[in-house]
């Protein structure tokens, strides 16, 4: 009897912390399109998830000195977007880690 309890709270546990697991990895997933624990230390990862849409990371950029700081990525880069854009969904955006900076596009369409 006492070992049937405790088989059934082992199972328990065992299923409360596989859906926590779980639950990081599609966290994680979702910011990053990493499948993966924990997210990259790259501040410019090779997808961010911004404004509930996906952007893939392009090519070295230079960010225009008019652009608006308008949030950060999981793992803390600065994300912008042309000054004007704040109300509408960017096709592009950039990500600076402090020394450099990257376009991205959009994933899909809008």
């Amino acid at each position: 009897m006492l070992q049937s309890r405790w088989r059934t709270l082992a199972l328990g546990l065992t299923m409360l912390a596989l859906v926590a697991v779980f639950g990081q990895v599609i966290y994680v997933h979702s910011e990053t399109g990493r499948w993966a624990m924990t997210v990259s230390s790259a501040k410019a990862p090779s997808r961010i998830h911004f404004e509930g849409r996906d952007y893939a990371k392009g090519d070295r950029v230079q960010v225009p000195n008019d652009a608006v700081e308008e949030g950060r990525t999981a793992a803390g880069g600065v994300i912008f977007k042309e000054a004007g854009d704040e109300d509408v969904l960017s096709v592009g955006v950039y990500v600076s880690d402090g020394r450099r900076a990257w376009g991205y596009g959009l994933v899909g369409g809008p």
